[in-house]
């Protein structure tokens, strides 16, 4: 016999903090986004860690984005068996359309976005919501953890077939385990890669997303979308543990070869920049920015895009002496914006050896 939603909030207020039950704080509804397309193989396991939350005053959004696998009915199987799940199932539109129909559905006061392949640890949320409430943040940010394949259930603890990942959280150093920021400081260590732009592994105040959306039929979408979410809070607060894991497949865009589609990446940081020109602390960063993301694609380039690889040559040497000013620079990206001085061959055999060892090293 089913439960009424009487009887499942007093299940699940059991498991709210000890001032939640003392009536201090009413716990507030988080939605849950969670864009699905074809991920079969890895979509149980997902949606498995996020009905093992702690935090049980949830609102579960699956967007069936036009999926040609199982992955529909998987959906409407999860959404059976416990009533916080939704499913809306669209013609396919793509990973910022689905997370804008989940945006526009959404109940919660809160709001977090998780890709379906991907997974959390059990007590993420919870984590999130406590620093959230105490620091009177509008997001909150954890790190993630990039895996590959199946390499992460060995590393991380995790069994394969386990549908609870809760192994260990790593933390950072224990300089970053907490912090606060204002929103200029914010803006500083997203910018500069300190804090990362996904979407993923953060927690919103829904109210942000009144005025932003994902944009649509653009790559690095997050780029755009975390930077305009940046110029609205006034507090955020970071967790320095990996709470969020980060599965990076064959034929995901950070591992395809280059299509002109990657140019997304450069124009979204170029578009930054351009906003921020004039500002002398984050004229610099925006345009080490701008130096990378030319860079990382100029070592992909192949001679088939000719247009492209001369827009990248351009911008390697645009944005080389901004990187050479920039204070937050890190020592590779410096030496290869000196080497850009010689031309864009030496980045380009730089950019390749970064990433090889960038590969070898996950």
């Amino acid at each position: 016999m089913a439960e009424s939603h009487s009887e499942t909030e007093q299940k699940n207020n059991k498991n709210m903090p000890d001032e939640n039950k003392k009536g201090k704080i009413k716990p507030p509804l988080v939605s849950v986004i969670v864009p699905v397309y074809n991920v079969e193989q890895y979509l149980e396991y997902c949606l498995n860690s996020i009905l093992c939350q702690t935090y049980k005053k949830l609102e579960i959004i699956l967007i069936d984005d036009g999926s040609t696998d199982s992955s529909g009915k998987i959906c409407e199987r999860y959404a059976a068996k416990d009533q916080r799940v939704r499913v809306i199932h669209q013609k396919n539109a793509g990973l910022s359309a689905a997370r804008n129909t989940g945006i526009e559905e959404m109940k919660g006061e809160w709001v977090g976005f998780i890709d379906s392949d991907d997974y959390i640890r059990c007590d993420m949320i919870e984590k999130m919501v406590k620093i959230a409430l105490k620091d009177g943040s509008d997001i909150t940010l954890v790190l993630h953890k990039k895996t590959a394949l199946n390499l992460e259930f060995r590393r991380s603890g995790i069994k394969e077939n386990d549908p609870y990942p809760e192994a260990g959280a790593k933390k950072r150093s224990a300089g970053m385990l907490r912090k606060k920021y204002d929103r200029r400081d914010f803006q500083i260590d997203i910018l500069s890669g300190k804090l990362a732009m996904y979407s993923h592994g953060k927690l919103y105040k829904s109210s942000l997303f009144e005025s932003i959306r994902f944009p649509e039929g653009k790559l690095y979408e997050d780029v755009p979308t975390t930077w305009a979410v940046s110029k609205l809070i006034n507090k955020a607060s970071f967790l320095g543990e990996e709470l969020y894991f980060y599965r990076q497949r064959i034929g995901s865009i950070v591992n395809a070869p280059f299509k002109p589609g990657r140019m997304d990446q450069v124009y979204a940081a170029e578009a930054i920049y351009e906003e921020v020109k004039g500002d002398e602390e984050l004229e610099p960063i925006a345009a080490s920015r701008c130096f990378f993301s030319a860079a990382d694609n100029y070592s992909l380039v192949t001679k088939e895009y000719s247009e492209e690889a001369g827009y990248l040559k351009d911008a390697i040497k645009k944005y080389r002496k901004g990187v050479l000013r920039d204070k937050r620079a890190g020592k590779n990206l410096k030496l290869m914006a000196m080497v850009a001085g010689l031309g864009p061959a030496p980045v380009r055999l730089l950019g390749k050896m970064y990433k090889k060892k960038q590969s070898l090293s996950h």
